[in-house]
């Protein structure tokens, strides 16, 4: 059972949106691709309606060359630079410049060809609106400022088609001229209007994940300790027992020893003081596959996944030992800790588990300052051994 950081959390949801534009950036290239198989597609039909319905001066060969086979060539060897661009090692960032970029080219090189439908200029906004989803203001600024530099110098240095009208050639030129720039500037303050307000919703989303994991974890949290409560460890437990993979696990409880002389003579104040202490020292030895809780009053309690006997001794016994050295006096007395290990077994109730874990932390309690597990008592108890519960800890008590 793990607690997120607030920076945990935030590095969290940037992968999941960094996924997302992953995601966004594939169909970004499969939309481009597309879009110049689509542009042949409309090439073919336009030039079947024009050979049919409309008088051409020029024969088919040169229309094919000039206004089919030449752009697709420029298109594709586009194409061919962004499957390469999508190959490498480069950022997502880096990419979707690059796309958004080639898709404008595309968009050039449809325009000029055809630059005799006046409408057509709105090709250039695809590009414009397929950056809107990374959300990234500079990108569209950027797409948007290169599209229409595109569409200005189409119409004002390229002459690819003989029927091409000058812009400026007469008023109602410049006016269109000067309208579809303005149109395109419209849409791009839309496009921005739209990442702003879309930065705002994710901003919100975010912030409301971090309370909702904040509460969460206060929900699970010991408040005076700050280490997990009864509640989470009833969640773990449960974890535990739904577990059927081949993990196995073992359970501690902790229980401070002359707590209630230390609370009789200095007051609650330094009982609450001690708690915290202890909790610090059960929190620095949590290392991986185990967690620290507080069961109530003076009783603490570890959970332990995939360690040995051996493992969780040495565990408890340096906890036993940090305790001792700590600042936690009782009349000069230092304070120490009884602690009942027991093993869990597929198909044992928490119930049981808890029992088992109680039965040794009473015989640990019987001398004090012991390490026992209850499947050694047991096992001591078959044995018919008639010595007492002997101190399992590596220190002489």
């Amino acid at each position: 059972m793990v607690t997120k950081s607030k920076s945990t959390l935030l590095s969290e949801i940037r992968t999941e949106f960094k996924k997302i534009d992953q995601k966004w950036l594939n169909l970004h290239y499969q939309t481009f691709v597309g879009f110049v198989l689509f542009g042949l597609i409309i090439e073919f039909v336009l030039a079947l309606i024009i050979y049919r319905e409309a008088d051409v001066i020029i024969s088919f060969s040169i229309y094919f060359a000039k206004y089919m086979l030449i752009p697709l060539m420029i298109n594709l060897c586009l194409v061919l630079i962004g499957k390469i661009i999508m190959r490498l090692n480069f950022s997502i960032q880096l990419k979707s410049y690059v796309i958004s970029l080639l898709l404008v080219g595309v968009s050039f090189v449809f325009y000029s060809v055809h630059i005799i439908f006046d409408s057509l200029y709105m090709i250039f906004t695809i590009p414009i609106l397929l950056t809107v989803i990374y959300n990234d203001y500079k990108l569209t600024t950027v797409i948007s400022i290169v599209s229409m530099v595109a569409k200005v110098s189409s119409q004002v240095f390229v002459k690819w088609d003989s029927d091409k009208i000058e812009p400026f050639g007469t008023v109602l030129g410049s006016m269109n001229f000067g309208l579809s720039i303005f149109i395109m500037f419209c849409f791009y303050i839309a496009c921005i209007i739209v990442i702003y307000f879309e930065k705002e919703k994710n901003n919100a989303t975010v912030k409301k994940e971090i309370q909702r994991a904040h509460m969460k974890q206060k929900l699970i949290t010991d408040e005076l300790t700050r280490i997990f409560n009864r509640t989470a460890l009833r969640n773990a437990l449960d974890h535990m027992m739904a577990d059927e993979t081949d993990s196995t696990y073992a359970f501690a409880m902790l229980d401070l020893d002359h707590f209630k002389t230390l609370n009789d003579t200095m007051g609650h104040d330094e009982g609450d003081k001690a708690l915290r202490e202890f909790a610090k020292i059960l929190k620095k030895n949590s290392v991986s596959n185990v967690w620290a809780y507080r069961f109530g009053g003076d009783e603490f309690c570890l959970l332990f996944k995939n360690k040995d006997t051996e493992e969780i001794k040495s565990i408890c016994y340096q906890i036993q030992m940090e305790l001792e050295s700590s600042a936690i006096y009782v009349e000069e007395l230092a304070m120490t800790t009884s602690i009942g290990i027991a093993s869990y077994q597929k198909g044992m109730s928490a119930t049981q588990l808890l029992k088992n874990t109680d039965t040794a932390l009473y015989a640990a309690k019987r001398m004090r300052n012991l390490i026992c597990v209850y499947e050694e008592i047991v096992e001591r108890k078959e044995s018919s051994t008639p010595h007492a519960v002997e101190n399992t800890s590596p220190k002489e008590n």
